[in-house]
């Protein structure tokens, strides 16, 4: 069952009052429409903290195929820290419940992008639970592809690209699947391996990050603070003619950025906010 709540959500020094969509279903029924009411999304919570599984859905039911529509929408493919959940060797009592009951486990945190009128998708950070998140994205589309037709890297760390590995000659041998990076994300996956064996062997391909994706869809990337020691740190503002969402995974504290985050929110109908543990 599905329950629509209001909380007041204090991070960092910002104390906002934002809709959530509540449930405890199993991430792979999680479905979200985009480009509809303005709410936002906190996407991951701090471990250990009361796991909160926050979706969205015009309907208010779950979904494992297409949407019936011929707009773009969100698929949300995970909420967890980048380190899962559970995490290695826990066994609190937040841990626990996933072990008594498998059902509870979450997917690190990921969304797709879906064009049903082009039948393309792309998907937001590759993340170690790829292989999962990719399938769950392929029930959306309308012929047996299960890769989508891109990836858009955010940053360096351990939850947004090591699903790239599973691209490789071990794995798939994917033949140049289009990865969308900042420069220092594209030298980094250049210079240094395994990733670079990707990158020879043309698994992938490295490609600047674009405006537009299609005559609908358009991508635009917004650096914001986090702990960058190997990479730069982006969100990404998703536009079409009518309506835009805003995915931020992580950042440091929101008193680093030079913009503010709730003007952010106010603008855009729908928010996808990472709480970052650091």
């Amino acid at each position: 069952m599905v329950a629509e709540v209001s909380v007041a959500v204090l991070e960092e020094e910002v104390l906002a009052e934002v809709d959530l969509v509540a449930a405890s279903v199993a991430a792979a029924s999680v479905e979200a429409v985009l480009l509809a009411d303005g709410k936002t999304y906190y996407m991951k919570n701090l471990f250990c903290i009361t796991l909160l599984l926050i979706l969205f859905s015009c309907n208010n039911k779950e979904e494992n195929g297409p949407v019936e529509n011929d707009q773009p929408y969100i698929v949300v493919l995970g909420i967890a820290q980048d380190a899962g959940y559970p995490q290695i060797a826990c066994e609190k009592v937040c841990c626990q419940r996933v072990y008594d009951n498998s059902t509870n486990k979450r997917l690190i945190s990921s969304i797709a992008l879906v064009d049903p009128i082009s039948n393309e998708s792309w998907i937001f950070d590759a993340t170690p639970d790829f292989t999962e998140q990719t399938k769950m994205l392929s029930k959306h589309l309308k012929d047996d592809n299960q890769l989508p037709d891109g990836i858009f890297l955010t940053h360096g760390h351990i939850g947004h690209y090591p699903g790239l590995m599973y691209l490789g000659r071990e794995a798939m041998n994917a033949d140049k699947m289009p990865v969308y990076a900042m420069p220092r994300m594209v030298d980094y996956l250049t210079n240094n391996g395994p990733w670079s064996q990707l990158v020879g062997l043309n698994n992938i391909e490295l490609k600047p990050i674009f405006k537009d994706l299609n005559e609908r869809i358009s991508i635009t990337p917004i650096l914001v603070p986090h702990r960058d020691e190997f990479t730069e740190t982006v969100g990404y503002l998703i536009k079409n003619k009518t309506k835009q969402a805003l995915f931020i995974p992580d950042i440091d504290k929101w008193s680093k950025w030079d913009r503010s985050i709730v003007d952010y929110i106010k603008e855009v109908g729908y928010s996808f906010i990472g709480r970052n543990l650091f």
